[in-house]
C-alpha cells in the first residue's frame, strides 16, 4: 500500500465523509489528477435525498411497489467513488427488509444487480470497505448463509469451488481490512 493510501486511511473521520475527506486529500496532495478525475464529494444528505427521490419515482411512476428494493431493477453507479451512493442504497433496501429474509436479500436480490464503476483504486478499496462492514454490521453471512441452505445434502464439484471462492473473497477482504488500519510507518 502507497504512502498516500495509508495517510488517508489514518485522517478519515468517519464513514460518510469519506468522500469529503478523500476529495479533500487529493485536492491537497494531487490536485491534477482529482481535477482531472473529476472527484468531487457528494454531500451525504443530497446523496440520502437522490435515492429517496429514485426510490418514489420506480414507485410512482413505475408502478414498482418495492421501488429500489424491486428485483428486476439494477442499480448502477458509473463514478463510485468511495460508495457513498451505493451504501446509501443498500440502506434503504435493508429498511425494507424483514430481518429474517436478510441474508437470503442480500445474496439472492441484493449482490447480484448492485454495480458500481471507479477507474481510481484507493476511492475504490474504501467503498469496499465501507460496503463489507455495513452489511456485515447487519449480520450478514454469506459463508453461512450458503451452507445452510445445502445442510443435509453432498455438494457437488461446482458448489464446493462456489464456496471456496466466498471463503476467499472473505479472507480477502479481512487481509484487505487489516492492511487499511495499519498505522503509518
Amino acid at each position: 500500500m502507497d504512502s498516500r493510501t495509508k495517510q488517508l486511511i489514518q485522517t478519515v473521520p468517519a464513514p460518510e465523509d469519506t468522500g469529503y475527506s478523500y476529495e479533500n486529500f487529493l485536492a491537497a496532495h494531487d490536485p491534477v489528477l482529482r481535477k482531472m478525475r473529476g472527484v468531487f464529494y457528494t454531500p451525504l444528505p443530497a446523496v440520502r435525498y437522490i435515492v429517496q427521490a429514485v426510490d418514489a419515482l420506480l414507485r410512482q411512476e413505475f408502478s414498482l411497489p418495492k421501488g429500489i428494493a424491486e428485483r428486476n431493477v439494477n442499480i448502477l453507479d458509473p463514478s463510485t467513488g468511495t460508495g457513498t451512493f451505493l451504501l446509501s442504497v443498500i440502506e434503504r433496501i435493508y429498511h425494507q427488509c424483514k430481518p429474517a429474509a436478510w441474508d437470503n436479500c442480500v445474496t439472492d436480490d441484493l449482490l447480484p444487480r448492485l454495480h458500481g464503476w471507479e477507474t481510481m483504486e484507493t476511492p475504490c478499496e474504501i467503498a469496499r470497505q465501507k460496503l463489507t462492514e455495513f452489511l456485515l454490521s447487519t449480520g450478514y453471512c454469506p459463508a453461512q448463509k450458503y451452507l445452510k441452505d445445502r445442510k443435509g445434502r453432498t455438494l457437488s464439484c461446482g458448489e464446493i469451488q462456489h464456496y471456496q471462492k466466498i471463503v476467499t473473497v472473505l479472507k480477502e477482504t479481512i487481509l484487505l481490512q487489516e492492511r487499511l488500519t495499519e498505522p503509518l510507518s
